[in-house]
């Protein structure tokens, strides 16, 4: 079985943009979900499969718990993971045929990187995921194919973690 994750698309109507005072024409914005917080989906009529109230419930109670104790603590593999994830998204539209400087890219993100996500924890781990896509072409689809790669095998080892941590819960 192969195992999928998931990001998540969060839109924001440009008058909420201005009440919470990003400039309008900003050209990216960082959302950071806080701790033991979760983001859930926007209920839509036409979905086939909506999640239900108790599995709401499950995802942000007894399973929300174990997630804490592993996923939400900052060491080598989780902030691994996070910068990796930082670097894809700061990668130009796939269709872009300006060539990725994936080295200068990989230091804007980190200079660009709030205070707290300046702990060092996985910066190494990150740098060499880069240097092994360096390889790649350098177009946005190659290099974001081999960083999603890379990030899904961190991600892999998290989430063997967290199951290992909520079958124990």
């Amino acid at each position: 079985m192969q195992e999928e994750y998931l990001s998540v698309q969060i839109g924001l109507p440009p008058a909420k943009l201005e009440a919470l005072g990003v400039p309008t024409g900003s050209a990216s914005l960082a959302l950071e979900v806080g701790p033991e917080m979760s983001i859930l989906p926007e209920e839509q009529a036409a979905d086939p499969d909506p999640q239900s109230s108790e599995e709401i419930a499950l995802a942000t109670g007894p399973l929300r718990r174990p997630a804490v104790r592993t996923l939400d603590r900052s060491n080598e593999d989780t902030d691994a993971a996070r910068w990796v994830g930082l670097l894809i998204n700061a990668l130009p539209p796939e269709d872009s045929a300006e060539p990725v400087a994936l080295d200068t890219l990989f230091r804007q993100v980190v200079a660009g990187a709030g205070e707290p996500r300046r702990a060092r924890n996985g910066l190494a781990e990150a740098a060499q995921v880069v240097e092994l896509c360096r390889s790649f072409l350098a177009t946005s689809r190659a290099i974001g194919f081999c960083l999603a790669d890379q990030q899904h095998g961190l991600v892999s080892i998290l989430n063997s973690e967290y199951w290992d941590e909520a079958a124990g819960s």
